[in-house]
């Protein structure tokens, strides 16, 4: 997953499947990225961003992701083995364009991950 600024677009990059046989052939399955727009809103005050938030939650292959509160919503399917799937959290900011955000904009803006927070436990 993946949002940017710049595009005011979030990404969700799903993990190409596979298999060559069987009901679910590679060529059946659908693993282009998933796109959804979202702005993130300006104070008028002192024309700070507001902070990006995203939940997701994973039920075997149905992927779901809110992102500031539900005013962006993408609901898909992961088709991977669980080898495949896991959870890293990065900042990727490109410093040779413009200010570093990734925008020829003329205004600065650096990322940072505030807090993360990850909970496996679905009893059965």
């Amino acid at each position: 997953m993946s949002f940017n600024p710049c595009t005011e677009t979030f990404r969700i990059t799903r993990p190409a499947f596979t298999s060559t046989s069987g009901p679910l052939s590679s060529n059946l399955i659908n693993t282009a990225p998933e796109l959804a727009p979202h702005t993130l809103f300006t104070t008028s005050d002192d024309n700070a961003s507001e902070p990006l938030t995203i939940h997701v939650f994973r039920d075997s292959s149905v992927l779901e992701v809110f992102v500031n509160g539900g005013r962006t919503a993408i609901s898909t399917r992961l088709y991977a083995t669980e080898e495949n799937l896991g959870i890293r959290f990065f900042v990727d900011e490109d410093e040779d364009v413009g200010d570093g955000d990734g925008c020829d904009d003329g205004i600065s803006s650096k990322s940072e991950l505030i807090y993360a927070q990850v909970w496996d436990g679905i009893g059965t």
